[in-house]
């Protein structure tokens, strides 16, 4: 019986390595010999701070306003309930708008309640005091209306706790936390209108990387199994061999970037705000590089870049967004690559880097003691979109919360 793609999961290696993977401590990865990641720390946010330090409307935090959404609307029908025991939900009006929203801010909330409840053990529960608005008792453009921004506190209406529920909101994934009051905490999430899969971070199509041997080839253009530039465990630019493609959708048009540039040496890099980069905060050769998303580089940070062979910081000179072709997202065997002479992680949306190269770390096993394998795997002559891999893993984790889980550590 032909099971297809899928048939690899039921081959015995596979299955005993994924049990194993689920009997790590995700969070435990250990950072490169070259000591080029740094795991961030989180603090507790003060009155009044914002993550990211932008404005809720930028695309590097929740995005623009769509327009207000009232129960006439068609729109409407994409808002959801949230009904969990672990949300106390204040509900003012009588009427039960607090438990309307969008599907990812529900998401997001039950990730949160999830937290509060492991960090104030007891009878301590999250509690949300407004979500979506029908009142219109906000500012003209607020997310409210929308259903994608939500008001909370803790049900005991503990204020010390605030500070601390607002790194649990960052580290549940809203994009956009402010300790706006010592009455609240204010989180709102990006609208992915259109957007099927809001893990798919990408390059461009026509986004070139360098060969072993020296050609730059576009993109879009590379096959498994060939080798590109990467940076290899020891901190040095190495040759990794690419193993499949995350995502490849040449053909995707008009889709949104972040561009960004350097200077000495100029790079200009554009890839969605979702991707992972490597930055540091100086370029002093005594700093680590750290990652984070490419929605939240700042100008004066420093990327890490090619500069004829060597390996140096960059100081960002721009950060703009701009419509570009094409959605490519080869994995490495080292899980980074230079694009465009840019370092970048081949992962996106999971901002612990060591954790979403160590979920894949059973397509590297298969590589080094089954190729025959990898070669089923393949399937890149037909792909358009998310390998099926991924989505395999991205419905564990909405299954098991493991991502959620290993934030904890």
């Amino acid at each position: 019986m032909k099971l297809g793609p899928y048939q690899f999961l039921f081959n015995p290696i596979f299955v005993t390595l994924l049990l194993f993977q689920f009997s790590l401590k995700f969070g435990h990865s250990c950072p490169s010999r070259g000591g080029l990641y740094r795991r961030n720390s989180r603090k507790p946010l003060y009155l009044k701070q914002r993550v990211p330090d932008v404005e809720e409307f930028s695309i590097k935090a929740s995005g623009k306003s769509q327009g207000k959404i009232t129960r006439n609307s068609s729109k409407f029908n994409t808002l959801v309930s949230c009904y969990s025991t672990d949300i106390v939900f204040k509900d003012e009006e009588g009427t039960g708008a607090d438990r309307i929203m969008s599907k990812r801010l529900r998401e997001k909330l039950r990730i949160l309640a999830k937290k509060v409840k492991e960090k104030w053990r007891g009878s301590t529960r999250l509690r949300v005091i407004e979500a979506w608005d029908e009142d219109g008792t906000h500012s003209a453009h607020s997310l409210h209306y929308e259903g994608r921004a939500v008001d909370i506190t803790t049900s005991d209406l503990d204020k010390q706790k605030y500070p601390e529920l607002g790194r649990l909101a960052v580290e549940a994934g809203f994009d956009w936390v402010f300790y706006e009051s010592q009455e609240h905490i204010h989180a709102s999430v990006y609208d992915y209108k259109g957007q099927k899969e809001p893990w798919k971070g990408c390059f461009t199509a026509n986004a070139k990387v360098v060969l072993e041997g020296g050609k730059r080839i576009p993109i879009k253009n590379v096959k498994p199994g060939q080798k590109v530039q990467s940076l290899d465990d020891q901190g040095k630019i190495a040759f990794s061999e690419v193993l499949l493609f995350l995502d490849f959708d040449p053909w995707a048009q008009n889709k949104s970037f972040v561009i960004i540039e350097t200077e000495k040496p100029f790079k200009r890099l554009a890839l969605t705000k979702n991707h992972l980069i490597f930055y540091k905060t100086t370029n002093s050769s005594e700093s680590l590089a750290k990652v984070k998303l490419a929605g939240l580089v700042k100008i004066g940070e420093y990327l890490m870049v090619d500069h004829e062979g060597i390996l140096m910081a960059s100081r960002v000179s721009t950060v703009d967004t701009g419509i570009r072709n094409g959605m490519i997202a080869p994995l490495t065997t080292h899980g980074n690559l230079f694009v465009d002479g840019v370092l970048a992680s081949c992962y996106s949306e999971v901002t612990n880097h060591h954790l979403a190269h160590m979920a894949f770390s059973p397509v590297r096993f298969v590589k080094k003691f089954a190729p025959g394998l990898l070669k089923k795997m393949d399937i890149s002559v037909e792909q358009r979109g998310l390998h099926w891999f991924a989505r395999f893993l991205i419905w564990l984790n909405k299954l098991f919360g493991i991502a959620d889980f290993a934030s904890n550590f």
